[in-house]
């Protein structure tokens, strides 16, 4: 059983989060997030040198910055892996997946930038988030490059294995281009992105991560995958430690007319400001999701709270699956505060078991790193 929380590079500034702060008890595994891929070339590197590694790209070769704070953080909590996370939701990643896809040129440079990164930076492994491949061609391409990733990655020779993840898509026109049981081969388990069912771009205030009922579903997503020869253990159900806001509507299923500010975005709030003053917490024990209305304000935001964030702990150990995801870390309460999404649903799921392999703190091809630190 794992528990698996993505951590953003960009988070040290505004946000001021810095990776000392992840709850590392309450964790099996973190995602860093994202590194960028370069559509000309397809090679892979880290989005912002500043915030990774302490320096402009040239300027020294010791590294501090997050990189720095990662190997402290997997020498002090040895149970937990961190996966470098390649790509993301925005359309520059999308289409950059796409560049790569195309061309077997790049496919080979992905791959041997990614192993440059995995062979000099502390991770654990690799994650990738290409949302979405739209055609069964680029699926099958995204089958050969975590093909080709598995191969290299067992040709290193180092005494730990790499791990091979992806953030997968719950929505049947995005996973049905995916052949899934070859890119199976490759992985060892998938992050399933099972959040924003619902947003600006739909017609209604509809739950934007129910487990059932509604246009998406969670368990829709989850049998589907089952379906197509996906260990149950493997699949891994992702949470949002975020809310996502409609304006001018009366509830749940009605047309709505606006989003909101929200935190960083249009119409998104971070979880640790839900329910928003004045605005009252509902719980739907028979979908299983959480949301919040103002009557006065007109205002729906649909988002996991403690209630719901166990019954999906309930749903994941019914029906053996591989744990718990979150997007993103900086947004949850403290583990300590009784709301504090991570800590309800690791105590859920602690009785199960929890990955506590050991990460690996030793790189004996790094040019940052070896077994006496940084």
């Amino acid at each position: 059983m794992r528990t698996v929380m993505y951590y953003c590079e960009w988070a040290v500034y505004a946000r001021a989060y810095p990776v000392s702060s992840l709850p590392v008890d309450k964790l099996t595994h973190v995602n860093y997030a994202f590194a960028k891929v370069d559509p000309a070339t397809g090679r892979v590197d880290v989005a912002d040198r500043y915030a990774a590694m302490g320096w402009d790209e040239g300027n020294g070769e010791k590294l501090h910055g997050s990189m720095a704070e990662i190997f402290q953080l997997k020498n002090r909590a040895r149970h937990v892996k961190v996966l470098l996370s390649v790509g993301g939701a925005t359309e520059t990643a999308t289409s950059a997946f796409a560049a790569v896809a195309s061309s077997p040129v790049r496919q080979q440079a992905f791959v041997q930038s990614c192993m440059t990164l995995l062979t000099n930076l502390p991770f654990d492994g690799l994650d990738l988030d290409w949302e979405f491949p739209t055609t069964a061609a680029e699926g099958a391409a995204y089958a050969r490059l975590l093909a080709a990733l598995r191969s290299a990655m067992g040709s290193v020779g180092l005494a730990f294995g790499y791990l091979l993840t992806v953030a997968a898509p719950c929505g049947r026109d995005n996973y049905s281009h995916l052949p899934l049981a070859e890119m199976d081969r490759s992985l060892d388990y998938w992050n399933l992105m099972a959040y924003d069912f619902s947003g600006a771009w739909t017609a209604t205030a509809d739950h934007q991560a129910n487990i059932y009922g509604g246009r998406f579903s969670a368990d829709a997503a989850v049998k589907a995958y089952l379906a197509a020869g996906i260990a149950p253990d493997k699949l891994v159900l992702g949470m949002p430690l975020y809310g996502r806001s409609f304006k001018g509507t009366d509830g749940p299923c009605c047309a709505f007319s606006g989003v909101g500010d929200g935190s960083w975005e249009a119409g998104v709030y971070d979880y640790k400001q839900l329910p928003p003053p004045g605005a009252t917490e509902y719980v739907d024990r028979q979908h299983i999701c959480t949301w919040s209305y103002d009557p006065s304000l007109r205002v729906l935001v649909s988002y996991d709270s403690p209630e719901s964030a166990v019954l999906k702990a309930d749903y994941i150990r019914a029906r053996g699956l591989g744990g718990a995801m979150f997007w993103e870390a900086s947004a949850d309460h403290p583990p300590s505060h009784p709301r504090s999404l991570v800590a309800a649903v690791h105590a859920r799921l602690q009785p199960a078991g929890l990955d506590r392999s050991l990460n690996c703190v030793c790189y004996p091809r790094s040019r940052y790193f070896n077994i006496h630190g940084v």
